[in-house]
């Protein structure tokens, strides 16, 4: 098996977002597996304006692991961009968008070194709720 990338799914990547101490209730979350999958989820953004050939560009070159879409409400984790990186790169991932999401809902996406806070939060994250994250994972 190649680690966590097949063991988190949308059901996990949930469960661990209920775990933190954060409201995410409201925040989609998305695990997209494929490439074909993630084009069409930016179809549907199409018609939600809220499409950026930028980002586009930028997961297909294997350059995006994940995003937070403030329109939508909504994070992705591209697994299919991690097959170079550790096995906790997902939920690390994960836990970033997540805290973009915060950010978001806190007006905070205008401060300077949001990359940096949500990097921090990711990483204290990852320690903190290890055991618990990796249950999740392992069911």
């Amino acid at each position: 098996m190649g680690g966590v990338n097949y063991l988190l799914n949308n059901e996990k990547a949930r469960e661990i977002a209920n775990l933190l101490d954060e409201d995410f209730s409201k925040c989609k979350v998305q695990i997209v597996r494929s490439k074909a999958t993630f084009v069409l989820l930016k179809v549907y953004e199409l018609f939600n304006s809220c499409f950026s050939f930028k980002h586009i560009k930028g997961v297909l070159q294997g350059k995006v692991a994940g995003t937070y879409n403030s329109d939508l409400k909504t994070v992705q984790v591209y697994l299919f961009n991690m097959k170079r990186f550790t096995s906790s790169r997902p939920v690390f991932t994960l836990l970033h968008e997540l805290r973009h999401y915060y950010q978001d809902a806190n007006n905070l996406l205008n401060e300077k070194d949001i990359e940096y806070d949500c990097d921090t939060y990711a990483e204290n994250t990852l320690i903190k709720y290890q055991k618990q994250i990796n249950m999740i994972l392992n069911k």
